[in-house]
């Protein structure tokens, strides 16, 4: 039973010396593909990411060597630290079409892990420009970047907010000046937006609220 339950679980008989992981992480979920050792890699599966990581530690603590890969992306860098921190080997790839995606031009999750895991294979038998490893920055390092990417993105917004104003005041014929939303500038431009939206019988008031 115990062996029919290790079957199941994707698992030879004999145990094996190695197990290369394809991972296509997500927030909620990482889809996974396996090949124990030379073996026809076995079909994706779908994982709960924590559920995996106990997985991963399960093999190692059993003296199987593992090594794993999943591209650098939205997720960050903290699977990565879970993964290490439970005896794997892995590599953050570098984004790229993967050859699954040139060829059929689709995109899954399980066939984008079966193509991280032969891009991986080829890597360990010595194929290096098989993958572009990205250096994995330390959690303060992360966390220093994403402080700058915080603030760009409030920078990016805020212009978009002051080119939306003076979009609005350009319909009513004003030429907002730069920098309308300031305090200071807003003290005299709130001004001729009123004078100017009272003449037009609120339009510019109307605008903003259906804006």
């Amino acid at each position: 039973m115990n062996n029919h339950h290790h079957a199941n679980d994707g698992e030879a008989k004999a145990k094996p010396e190695v197990i290369k992981l394809g991972l296509d992480l997500h927030a909620r979920q990482v889809t996974e593909c396996r090949q124990l050792d030379g073996s026809t890699p076995k079909p994706a599966q779908k994982w709960d990411p924590w559920k995996l990581l106990d997985k991963v530690e399960e093999w190692v603590k059993a003296g199987i060597k593992v090594y794993s890969c999943y591209e650098a992306g939205a997720c960050g860098y903290w699977y990565h630290r879970e993964l290490i921190k439970r005896g794997a080997v892995n590599f953050v790839v570098a984004p790229r079409p993967l050859e699954n995606q040139r060829r059929k031009h689709q995109k899954t999750d399980r066939l984008d892990a079966r193509a991280l895991l032969d891009n991986l294979e080829c890597y360990l038998r010595g194929k290096r420009d098989a993958m572009s490893i990205v250096a994995v920055p330390s959690p303060l390092q992360e966390q220093q970047r994403s402080v700058v990417r915080f603030r760009e993105q409030l920078v990016r917004n805020r212009r978009r907010a002051e080119a939306r104003g003076r979009a609005l005041a350009l319909t009513q014929g004003i030429l907002a000046p730069v920098g309308w939303w300031r305090p200071a500038a807003w003290k005299q431009f709130k001004n001729t937006v009123a004078a100017v939206d009272g003449l037009s019988g609120g339009a510019l008031a109307r605008g903003g609220a259906s804006g």
